[in-house]
C-alpha cells in the first residue's frame, strides 16, 4: 500500500502541474524537469544524510540558519556579478516577497528535520507526504491567490495527492 501511494504521488504531482493551453512540447528542454526530480532527490538525500549521521536535535536551528545564509550569499554575489554587467534595480517589494519566502522555508527545513526523527513514519513516507502536500497546497494557493481555474485533470490529481498522503501515512 505504501508503494501504491508513492506511484500515485507521481501520477498526482503530473495532473495536478497539467495547465489547460496546449503548450508545443520543446524537446531541447526535456532535462529540465530531469534536472529538477535530480535535484529535489539530491537535497532531500542530503537533509536525510545530515540528520541521520551529523546534526543531533539542538543542532537542527542552526542547520537550518546555515543553510539560509548560504543561499543568501549565493543569491548577493549572483546579484553582485550581473550589477556589475548592467543596471539593476531591487525593489523593496522584492525584498519583502524573499524574506516571506524565506521564513516558512527555514521552518519546513526545521519541521522536515524533526519529522524524519518520528519513529513510526520512515522517510520515504515523510519525504512522499512532504513533497506532494507542496505540490497540492501550491495548486490550492494558485486557486486562492490567483484565480487559477483547474480542469478536471487537475482536480484528479489533488484527489491523488490526498489518497496518496493516507496511503503513505496510515500504512
Amino acid at each position: 500500500l505504501k508503494v501504491s501511494g508513492v506511484i500515485l504521488a507521481l501520477f498526482a504531482v503530473y495532473f495536478s502541474s497539467l495547465k489547460n493551453k496546449h503548450l508545443p512540447l520543446n524537446r531541447r528542454l526535456l532535462y529540465l524537469p530531469a534536472l529538477v526530480f535530480l535535484g529535489s532527490g539530491i537535497i532531500d538525500a542530503s537533509i536525510q544524510y545530515f540528520e541521520q549521521n551529523v546534526l543531533s536535535a539542538g543542532e537542527f536551528p542552526l542547520f537550518s540558519s546555515t543553510v539560509f545564509a548560504s543561499a543568501a550569499c549565493c543569491g548577493l554575489v549572483f546579484v553582485a556579478f550581473r550589477a556589475a554587467r548592467e543596471k539593476i534595480v531591487i525593489a523593496p517589494r522584492s525584498i519583502l516577497g524573499g524574506i516571506a519566502l524565506g521564513v516558512p522555508n527555514f521552518f519546513s527545513i526545521y519541521f522536515l528535520l524533526k519529522a524524519l526523527q518520528n519513529e513510526v513514519l520512515n522517510s520515504a513516507s515523510v519525504f512522499t507526504i512532504n513533497n506532494v502536500a507542496i505540490v497540492m497546497f501550491s495548486t490550492l494557493l494558485g486557486i486562492v491567490l490567483f484565480r487559477e481555474r483547474l480542469s478536471g485533470r487537475n482536480w484528479v490529481g489533488i484527489g491523488l495527492a490526498v489518497l496518496s498522503i493516507v496511503l503513505v501515512a496510515a500504512f
